[in-house]
């Protein structure tokens, strides 16, 4: 479903399906990167095992996160960078999707209808898309 583009190497016109994608791909990144919090008091020490059970892995499976690489991180910036072109509604939208909420859910939380949430969604994907190309000199061809 994520569809890594990879930017770097190619220069060419951005579409509003790609700003989609970057912001998917940015909130999978936000996911992964690791809780913020106090670390507390920390210890070389094993952890010390109290009872025979927990020494023959009786106890639950502890699966570690994905850590994101740092290019992952390099788009995730750009992309919060891209998100001040945009109206809060329509960020608030931006993000919502790219986390996968459903447009009912969105709906209820911004009050407004489907249509209209729908259209914000594909205005500010079109929206940010026309102010990369600007910026990056690349200016969409005119259909004739």
């Amino acid at each position: 479903m994520l569809a890594v583009v990879k930017r770097e190497s190619e220069l060419k016109e951005w579409t509003a399906d790609e700003v989609a994608d970057w912001f998917e791909e940015a909130a999978q990144t936000l996911l992964n990167l690791p809780p913020v919090g106090v670390q507390g008091c920390l210890s070389n020490w094993p952890d010390f095992v109290q009872e025979v059970w927990d020494a023959y892995g009786w106890n639950d499976i502890v699966l570690n996160r994905i850590r994101p690489s740092a290019r992952a991180i390099d788009r995730l910036d750009q992309v919060i960078e891209w998100t001040q072109w945009l109206e809060f509604d329509e960020r608030k939208i931006l993000w919502l999707r790219a986390a996968g909420v459903k447009w009912k859910r969105i709906c209820t939380e911004l009050g407004i209808s489907r249509t209209s949430a729908h259209n914000k969604y594909s205005f500010a994907c079109v929206r940010i898309s026309s102010a990369l190309n600007i910026r990056d000199g690349i200016f969409p061809r005119r259909k004739k």
